[in-house]
């Protein structure tokens, strides 16, 4: 089973997809815990867009756990694929953001269903129904046609984001569902938002953790002006620091620095998180 969101798909520089994977079998009780979560922290949904308090944050720690003790646990995966929308590849199509959204899930598709599950897999995948694509068209669409299309060496115009589902990644199922009544479509949307925001935030982000240390408490008060910092951000700082350190911890391959934003050096590791670019895209291939 799948269940995914994006974040900021039409907006800002940086823009992400994130996908849940998991066993059927296991999907019920994901959904009850993550509610369970969520209810101890009285949040009714976990939004990223929404993260704004002490209350969203601490949400956000306990999510952030329980999906990596699943993810090593080798009950589910999360991927997240991120795009700039400045660089080379999508400026020719930075009026279309659909269309570049379509591209982006199908490259998502294409690297979880097919290269990191088993070959004999059947998915049942459950976008949330609040997204930029029509995702009842392409059920209705999906029900009708199965067509097999070799799409992959070009991101030119011309394709059917719609006609290539089917076959290629052995959907049975698709069905749009309301976020706030599916808990692990909020964390895909957690996910998305959070890898997003490490890209297009990451100079404040460095700024505010150097700040938070006996070095950072000696810079002259003039450049502590430097990067505007909103409370906001500092509860969004603190989860990313989170995530981060969390990953580490458990030697996920999750790089923040490095990158200046969430990148898993190694596409297998269960919590992926990859920055589009297509002339190295061999670098996702299964190993």
């Amino acid at each position: 089973m799948g269940f995914s969101d994006e974040s900021c798909y039409n907006t800002g520089r940086y823009r992400s997809v994130a996908l849940v994977s998991l066993e059927h079998r296991n999907a019920d009780a994901f959904h009850s815990s993550a509610r369970q979560i969520l209810d101890n922290c009285h949040v009714r949904e976990l939004k990223w867009s929404e993260l704004n308090s002490a209350k969203e944050q601490f949400a956000a720690y306990d999510i952030t756990d329980f999906v990596i003790q699943k993810a090593i646990d080798k009950c589910l995966r999360v991927d997240v694929l991120t795009w700039d929308s400045e660089s080379r590849q999508h400026i020719a199509n930075r009026k279309d953001a659909i269309e570049n959204l379509e591209r982006m899930y199908y490259q998502l598709f294409k690297n979880v269903l097919r290269e990191r599950w088993p070959d004999d897999s059947n998915w049942h995948l459950y976008p949330d129904e609040h997204t930029g694509l029509n995702w009842k068209s392409i059920e209705s669409y999906l029900s009708r046609v199965s067509v097999e299309m070799d799409i992959e060496p070009t991101l030119g115009r011309g394709w059917n984001f719609n006609a290539t589902l089917r076959k290629e990644f052995k959907i049975q199922h698709f069905q749009a569902c309301k976020s706030h009544e599916t808990p692990i479509i909020q964390i895909a949307d957690f996910f998305a938002g959070i890898a997003a925001y490490s890209w297009q935030r990451f100079g404040a982000y460095e700024f505010w953790e150097n700040s938070q240390t006996a070095q950072g408490q000696l810079f002259p008060q003039e450049a502590v002006q430097v990067v505007h910092v909103s409370n906001r951000d500092k509860h969004r700082f603190k989860v990313l620091r989170k995530l981060n350190e969390t990953c580490k911890a458990f030697k996920l391959g999750v790089s923040l620095k490095s990158f200046r934003g969430l990148r898993t050096l190694k596409p297998q590791y269960p919590i992926n998180f990859w920055m589009f670019d297509p002339p190295k895209e061999s670098r996702n291939s299964k190993k």
